[in-house]
């Protein structure tokens, strides 16, 4: 039984560095995109950093959001599965 249970949370960390790695990766790469425009044009305004990443959250969510739920859907379900046999 412990070893299902090392394998659940196993899973769990798994599931959440996929999510947020899915999340965060593409916020980087348009970050120093960003960065590198701002420093070839001398152009210094906040927002020019903060909008493009919001954009792109905005579109992870909406294209991919379903899916990420889904995961997280299935771990959570396989959780409580395991949880009810623990007691029998």
């Amino acid at each position: 039984m412990e070893a299902q249970i090392m394998d659940m949370v196993k899973q769990g960390f798994m599931l959440a560095g996929n999510i947020v790695g899915f999340i965060v990766v593409p916020i980087l790469l348009v970050g120093l995109v960003v960065a590198v425009f701002q420093a070839a044009t001398n152009v210094n305004e906040a927002s020019l950093g903060f909008v493009p990443k919001l954009m792109i959250i905005f579109g992870i969510v909406v294209y991919s959001g379903d899916s990420l739920l889904d995961s997280i859907t299935q771990y959570v379900r396989a959780t409580f599965e395991m949880i009810a046999t623990v007691g029998m």
